[in-house]
């Protein structure tokens, strides 16, 4: 409700003359002020009459109901320092909403003929020179005849062709014996050293065996062929 009485005295503060406004500021701060009356006998006086001391009743009317109501107050008493803060507060808003409104609309003005000036076309710069048609004509067929002759020399040139392998007498058993374990070297291990580590174990593995084999007696004819080869291999590395 408070909300309500404020914004009713302000929009009351718009509707006056921006004369009445700025000589009511003045007027409150010279004047005792006080609502719920023109003015009493001990010299306070409404703020209508403090901005003017004519008569005010026609432009003053809708204010002073605004004020009234604002105040609350049915019979004549001094204005509080709080509604009188709140109505100073409301003139001055007034007063440079309006005056500030005029500075931006000259601002915009200046600023509107600026722009338009900006905007105007420049100078139209000069045509090109006309185009020689006969010369582009000429450089059209020159470019023509280059690429007929290109393709021409590509043409004659002898297509390259991969040249045969030699046979060398070696078949492909890859199908054969891609099933059988230990055909690919490279299939349990991917990298040559891995595979010299393996071959190193498996000898040393078959050199075991076979010393075992001397301690339980003769060894048979194949763990002496599995010794030979296992020296050959070891000779190899």
């Amino acid at each position: 409700m408070k909300r309500q009485r404020a914004t009713d005295l302000r929009a009351a503060v718009d509707r006056l003359p921006l004369g009445t406004r700025q000589a009511m500021l003045r007027g409150i701060d010279k004047n005792p002020i006080i609502v719920g009356a023109d003015g009493n006998v001990r010299g306070g006086v409404c703020p209508m009459l403090a901005a003017s001391a004519g008569s005010q009743k026609k432009i003053g009317k809708p204010f002073a109901r605004a004020w009234d109501s604002y105040a609350g107050v049915r019979f004549s008493r001094p204005a509080t320092k709080r509604e009188l803060l709140t109505l100073r507060t409301m003139l001055e808003a007034s007063i440079e909403t309006e005056t500030q409104s005029q500075v931006d609309l000259t601002a915009a003005i200046g600023s509107f003929e600026a722009s338009m000036e900006q905007s105007r076309p420049a100078e139209r710069p000069a045509d090109p020179p006309p185009l020689d048609l006969g010369e582009a004509i000429v450089a059209h067929e020159a470019a023509m005849e280059r690429s007929r002759v290109a393709k021409r020399i590509a043409a004659k040139r002898p297509a390259r062709t991969r040249p045969e392998r030699p046979d060398t007498g070696e078949r492909d058993r890859t199908r054969e014996l891609e099933g059988r374990h230990g055909w690919a070297w490279l299939r349990p291990v991917r990298r040559f050293d891995d595979y010299e580590r393996a071959l190193r174990q498996l000898e040393d593995a078959e050199r075991a065996g076979l010393a075992e084999a001397r301690e339980r007696g003769r060894p048979s004819a194949s763990d002496e062929r599995a010794l030979e080869l296992a020296g050959k291999a070891a000779g190899r590395n």
